[in-house]
């Protein structure tokens, strides 16, 4: 069993290791991920990134210093890597670290707005069912009943 960890990961004694800056960081899972969803094919997330034309900027594609230098170190633990244009590449002037609530928000299925919860949440409380309202709005049943309920969107 040493053997092969030895094979694969080379002497643990001399391998040096930079938990912070290295491949060990959460930065270097995050561009590892980047790279993973628009480069490599069989990737199950390929075909919303890679396969729809999203790609990585050359200086971040084959260095993950030049991802650093650029984007910086996560500003807080659950930070994530957004695309401010959606439909754009990664690249340093469209990414950002932002919360899980920005980015599921910038999302292609994410059709909703202030003004349209504001509307879903009026037509709920005039007696229509949320199944109606998500038909009209080209949403999903459950997705609508948590935005009538306040479970997403409560600062609205």
């Amino acid at each position: 069993m040493h053997y092969h960890r030895y094979a694969r990961h080379g002497d643990a004694a001399t391998l040096k290791r930079e938990p912070n800056n290295g491949w060990e960081s959460p930065e270097y899972r995050v561009w590892a991920h980047i790279k993973q969803r628009c480069l490599n094919e069989k990737s199950k997330r390929y075909q919303d990134y890679g396969g729809r034309g999203i790609s990585i900027c050359d200086r971040w594609k084959d260095s993950f210093n030049a991802f650093c230098e650029d984007m910086g170190k996560k500003p807080f633990s659950a930070a994530q890597i957004d695309r401010i244009d959606n439909d754009g590449n990664y690249n340093p002037a469209n990414c950002r670290w932002t919360t899980n609530v920005v980015n599921a928000r910038n999302k292609r299925n994410t059709k909703l707005t202030a003004p349209i919860v504001s509307i879903i949440r009026e037509l709920y409380s005039r007696d229509i069912r949320c199944v109606d309202i998500a038909k009209w709005f080209g949403l999903n049943q459950d997705h609508t009943w948590l935005v009538v309920h306040g479970k997403s969107w409560r600062n609205i």
